[in-house]
């Protein structure tokens, strides 16, 4: 169902009126949007990791790739995740999803720009969120990965910044909810639910896209998202997220 209008007010309410820490409500601390007891607890991702997966390595390893992406690496070439989805930023992620805190996306948003090396953006020519599907969006109201791309958009002056293009990619079925679902069943539930849309083709082909999504598991999801933009002709794909799933993905603590 659509949001409901007190929903929407809510919403606006929460954008004019914006709160403290968004786990905990408490007062910020420093530039960041936590407080300094929740920015304690945040599990900030270091150099020790894979760049092409962002599997956590050993420490002394910085920059190399992990054993999965030496053999079988994915279809993205670069992905970075700000932190762990776990403790206060995973009830940041959660109250922005699921209770329509748009307020508090959008201090994510602002948290992962300010976390963002900045030679993602200033490689990337075109910016794109994974989509929703409608009956989803619908339900939801925004696709949190938009809210996202934005920030990370409007962070940079407009002359410096790649083109956001919202519709570049589509969801062309609607997938059961990734959450529960191993890594084999994650891949066949979105295998062939994405595409380029047809008339967006011309800002893929020869361009270097920047995909954008909220939390990283597996990698099942952004994957599906690169290898189409790939086949469409894309450059490169590098992949943002706020979050990625301790121990997750196709690296060493996937087994």
């Amino acid at each position: 169902m659509p949001p409901s209008l007190p929903a929407l007010l809510k919403a606006l309410l929460d954008l004019a009126l914006p709160p403290g820490c968004p786990a905990c409500a408490g007062p910020p601390a420093g530039q960041g949007p936590f407080c300094a007891a929740c920015q304690r607890e945040l599990g900030l991702a270091g150099p020790w990791a894979c760049p092409r997966c962002g599997q956590p390595q050993p420490q002394g390893q910085p920059g190399q790739l992990c054993l999965a992406c030496r053999f079988d690496p994915p279809a993205h070439d670069r992905l970075f995740c700000l932190a762990l989805h776990q403790g206060p930023l995973a009830r940041a992620v959660r109250d922005f999803k699921y209770r329509r805190r748009l307020s508090t996306g959008a201090a994510l948003a602002r948290f992962l720009a300010q976390g963002l090396p900045s030679d993602i953006l200033d490689e990337a020519q075109v910016m794109a969120p994974v989509p929703l599907h409608y009956r989803r969006l619908l339900a939801r109201g925004f696709n949190q990965a938009l809210v996202l791309a934005r920030g990370l958009a409007t962070s940079r002056p407009r002359e410096g910044r790649p083109l956001l293009a919202p519709g570049l990619l589509r969801r062309l079925r609607h997938t059961r909810p990734q959450v529960g679902l191993a890594l084999t069943a994650r891949q066949d539930n979105v295998a062939g639910a994405f595409a380029v849309h047809p008339r967006r083709l011309d800002l893929v082909e020869g361009r270097r896209v920047l995909l954008v999504d909220d939390v990283y598991t597996t990698g099942a999801t952004v994957g599906e998202c690169a290898r189409v933009l790939k086949q469409a002709g894309a450059s490169r794909v590098t992949v943002v997220t706020l979050a990625r799933a301790p121990g997750r993905g196709p690296g060493p603590a996937e087994g």
